[in-house]
């Protein structure tokens, strides 16, 4: 499990002035609810320079949103704290085809700290005319994956209940299988004696061009 954690997490800051201009559109027209306190200008100058300072910040506090991966089809971005507190969220776009109509593009976001997250939101969003439409009572994905999930049925309730606090959740996109997605549940304390319980730790949405399939994986 340490590799998809450190996918995530990790910051490598990369140019972004040559590269994702579809996305780089797509993620211009994201609702302003998506991206708190970050506004047109603040987005122009994050794609323009890899990271924005949110104006305001002072010695004590300062936040920034940081892009560290691009490209036409894919983008992650982070907000976090360059001083005092260590709270960050993710932000992921991902773009699909699909079978008959326009271009899907998938928007999630989750955060807490480093040893302890969540995921926060789910939403879909379709290319049309290129511009983004929501799908506001969307029904392809769940808005999160309970650990219940990952582990056996007949799991004692005082067990699912350690392993429950034990672990963090999210969506990841950035996923080295084509067309898909993977929901991680990762170990934030040890649960080796109960590993016995756990079914998997990813489930693998793969996309067909018209629905999403899903795969319980151990990973």
């Amino acid at each position: 499990m340490i590799q998809p954690v450190l996918r995530i997490l990790s910051i490598i800051f990369i140019s972004v002035a040559a590269h994702g201009q579809a996305m780089k559109n797509i993620f211009m027209q994201l609702p302003g609810a998506c991206t708190p306190e970050l506004n047109m200008e603040g987005k122009k100058l994050l794609l323009q320079n890899a990271a924005y300072i949110i104006p305001g910040g002072d010695s004590i506090e300062t936040t920034r949103y940081t892009i560290d991966s691009i490209s036409d089809d894919y983008l992650h971005a982070e907000y976090n704290f360059t001083t005092g507190q260590r709270g960050f969220n993710s932000y992921e776009l991902k773009r699909f085809k699909t079978t008959k109509g326009p271009d899907m593009i998938l928007f999630s976001t989750f955060g807490g700290t480093r040893a302890s997250f969540f995921q926060n939101e789910l939403r879909i969003f379709y290319l049309q005319n290129k511009k983004l439409v929501e799908d506001s009572h969307q029904k392809l994905l769940p808005q999160s994956v309970p650990v219940n999930d990952f582990i056996k049925k007949q799991t004692p309730d005082s067990v699912k209940k350690i392993i429950e606090q034990a672990m963090s959740t999210a969506y990841v996109f950035d996923t080295e299988k084509k067309n898909s997605i993977e929901f991680f549940m990762y170990t934030q304390s040890p649960v080796d004696k109960f590993e016995k319980y756990i079914l998997g730790y990813a489930i693998l949405f793969t996309w067909t061009g018209d629905r999403f399939t899903r795969k319980l994986i151990w990973e």
